[in-house]
Formats: C-alpha cells, structure tokens, sequence
C-alpha cells in the first residue's frame, strides 16, 4: 500500500469518525433524522396507561406494547415530532383511539386510557315493578325504588326486597348521607320518614303537618325542614318539640352539622344546628333566584344552588360571591373528590372543574368542558369510577365518555337497549337499570387501580 493511499485511508477515517462520533451522541440524546423535516430532530416520548390489562397498544401500526399486571404502561421512546395515530385494542372492548401530538423533549401521558366492555357483567337481576326513579342510598346497601305500584326498599348487592307497601305513592325522596333514614314525599304532599335502622322491623313515620324539604342530618339524629318560611329542626332520637334555627328562609341543606340556608333576600347562611346563635353570613352579594324549587347540595364546605329546571350556582369555601355556572340545568352532581361538578341541560352535558391539576392532563380551575351535545333528550348524567369518565344515559342507550379531550374524546356504547330508570352507585362501583319488561339489574362498573404516574414512568 502506498504513502498517498494510507494517508487516504487515514483521512477518510478521522472524516468518518468526526461524522459518527457527533451523531452517535446525538442518537442517545434522542435526535433522529426526519424525513418529512429532512433534518435531525429532537424526539419525544408517549406513555399511555390503558385499562384493562392485557391491553395492546399501537403507534402508526409500527410499533406496539401489550401491558400487564407487571408492566401497565406502554412506553414508547425516540417519536419524531408530529402526530401520530394510536390506537388501544382488546377483545371484546371498545377500541380506544387518539391523536397524540408528540413534541420535541417531552413525554405525552394519558394516564386515564381505558377500554369499556362491549357488554357488561351483571352481578345480579331481579323482577320488580318497573320504577320511575332509583335512589342509591350514599353509605348504606339501599336503594329505594318509588313507582306506580307503591315504594320498596332493597338490598343493594343481591336486589333482594327489604322493605314494600303499595298503599303509598311516592314523588321524590333523599337519603340521609350516612344513616339508613330517607325522608319520601308522597303523591298527596305529605312528608314520611323512612327508617331502615333495624332491617328486620323496618318503618316509616309521618312527620308533623305543614313540615316541607324535610332533610335528615347525615347522621341520622336530626331532621330539618321549613315551616313557611321559619327553618326548624327535630331531634329524631329523643322526640322534642321542634325548634327554628331561623326565620324567612327559602332553602336550605346539610354541611356535616351545619346547615346552609338561602334567605327571601338571596343571601347564603351558615347555621350550627346544634347551638343556632352560631351564625355566619356567607355572601356579600344577593342570589336572585327564579320563583322555582330551590335545593342546596353541599361538599366538605362546597356549596351549590340549584333552582329546578333552572340556574345553577356554585360557592367554594374561599368565596363570598357565588357563580352561575349555567342558566338552564336539569341534573348535577358532585365529583367524589369534590374536584369536579357534572351537569346537565337539556340538550348538553358539562363537567366544571373546581381545582387546578398541574399534571397531564392539565386542567385549570374554573375550566369547563363539553362532554356530549345530544339530539334527543338525555336521562341521566354521572360520574363513573375514578371520575375521568362519565355515563351518560338516553331512552335507548348507555354510553360512556372520558374526559381528556386532547386528541379526541373516546366513547363507548355500553347497553343499546330501551331503559326506564337508573342509578350509579360508586360506593359498589354499579349501575342499577330498571327496563320496562319488570327486569331491576345490577351491572358491575369495571374500575381500573390507582397507579402512580410520575413513578411508572421515572418522571
């Protein structure tokens, strides 16, 4: 070989490893050659967490991870920026499918995935006359049933009949959130107290005349109502004539052992039911509220107004002034954590949130998000396990829709068949259909695990 060709030689491979040496370090920082840039690129990451396990998860066709009870997360490293088509699939569910935005350095996480049974398990099914309205009892295995055919109490877990009388034609009720207490409005306007203390020698008691929005104390011990406009309460352990916390009053509703009271004039009071001469005014400013039905459903110091068929309020515990939420709300309710409100309108279903979540997916509070727009009327609205998802119900169908948003909103049908009434319990993690052939049945809710996020992923 001679002088020239190994200077050559020599030349080509400093050249070579001058090349290689800058882009094998760029290779373990994660820089790949894009085409569609026709440059080198910083890459990112995607980590979706998909429910159930045995889930496999694709990115594009080309790449794909199945999860397990070991291994719950597909991970997914060295993406070019852009976005990509991925898709979760698993016999016998409903696909679940985005399009993740993948950006340079950074790991998109979608943490809530989770796939929905094409059918579910149904824990239990019994015959019962087919009624308008189910009532989960919050913290005891009850639900009360009220129809045409009179009123029933059953046992949540195997729907077996506890408690029926066909000589009383229920309206509405309310649960006490602790006790097995429900006070019923009957058909003919009188007020009832159901007592399920004893299961086995069950009652029911009328309340004194001219009581009306009769609530019981989450514990069970004392009752509240109006008389006229004179807010009074009853002790139900040691009967007592019944006392007024405060006069002029046009709603009100338990907070623990306090009561939160809406005067004639729109101001919002906190009452100790205990010692009345404890009294706090809530609001500086008046809610005008609409000559309708007004209800106060509180949560740990969180306070709603909601006028029937009307606006919805909400209070947090570090205001003074309470916001409108919407003008036209047909049903709410309260996330268990608090950090939410679900509601629905007429035609739409909304999620408030009432707290800021820093982690993906990022959400600021006082953000709202559109859930579903429908073209016929909605039945029911509530939250599933977890509160990231939500079921919403119609005539016909069940369906169920999570919240993230980001990529497009999933959902997934799970009962096409005409229904009558429901309920979601997630103390028991059920849904309760009675459908107009007499069939009353349980379904389980399939509910994923809490995972730690930042530590699955080594964030």
């Amino acid at each position: 070989m001679s002088r020239g060709t190994r200077q050559i030689i020599v030349r080509a491979a400093i050249l070579i490893a001058l090349i290689a040496i800058p882009l094998t370090a760029l290779y373990a920082m994660g820089w790949r050659l894009s085409l569609r840039e026709g440059a080198i690129v910083k890459t990112g990451a995607l980590a979706v967490f998909p429910f159930p396990y045995g889930t496999t998860v694709s990115v594009e066709t080309k790449r794909s991870k199945t999860t397990s009870a070991i291994s719950s997360k597909a991970y997914f490293a060295n993406l070019i920026p852009g976005s990509l088509n991925i898709e979760a699939m698993r016999a016998g569910f409903t696909p679940w499918k985005k399009i993740a935005a993948i950006e340079p350095g950074k790991t998109l996480l979608f943490p809530f995935a989770q796939l929905w049974p094409q059918k579910l398990d149904v824990i239990a099914t019994r015959s019962a006359a087919f009624p308008s309205t189910i009532i989960s009892s919050p913290k005891q295995s009850f639900l009360l049933l009220i129809s045409n055919d009179g009123l029933k109490v059953v046992d949540d877990k195997d729907l077996t009949v506890l408690f029926s009388t066909q000589d009383i034609s229920a309206v509405t009720a309310v649960w006490a959130n602790e006790s097995p207490k429900a006070t019923t409005v009957l058909e003919n306007g009188t007020t009832v107290l159901v007592d399920l203390e004893d299961k086995q020698n069950p009652h029911i008691s009328p309340l004194p005349a001219g009581l009306s929005d009769a609530l019981v104390r989450g514990d069970g011990k004392m009752l509240a109502a109006r008389s006229g406009q004179n807010l009074v309460v009853l002790g139900l352990l040691n009967p007592a004539p019944q006392k007024t916390l405060m006069r002029n009053v046009i709603a009100f509703g338990w907070d623990a052992s306090h009561i939160i009271a809406l005067d004639t004039e729109g101001y919002l009071w906190r009452i100790n039911s205990e010692n009345p001469e404890e009294k706090t005014q809530l609001t500086n400013s008046a809610i005008k509220t609409p000559d309708a039905p007004i209800k106060i459903i509180t949560h740990e110091g969180k306070i709603t107004i909601y006028a029937q068929n009307g606006p919805l309020w909400f209070l947090d515990t570090d205001q003074t002034q309470a916001l409108q939420l919407h003008e036209r709300v047909l049903g709410f309710e309260f996330s268990p954590s608090g950090e939410k409100i679900l509601f629905r309108t007429p035609n739409e279903v909304r999620v408030h949130f009432l707290k800021e979540r820093p982690e993906q997916p990022q959400r600021k509070k006082g953000d709202e998000t559109l859930i579903l727009r429908a073209s016929r009327d909605l039945l029911d609205a509530s939250f599933a396990p977890g509160e990231e998802h939500v079921i919403v119900s119609t005539s016909q169908d069940i369906r169920i829709f999570e919240l993230d948003e980001r990529g497009g909103r999933n959902s997934a049908t799970i009962l096409n068949e005409t229904i009558g009434a429901l309920d979601v319990d997630l103390r028991i993690q059920s849904l309760f259909v009675a459908f107009p052939d007499g069939r009353l049945v349980r379904f389980r809710i399939p509910t994923r695990p809490t995972i730690d996020i930042g530590g699955a992923i080594g964030l």
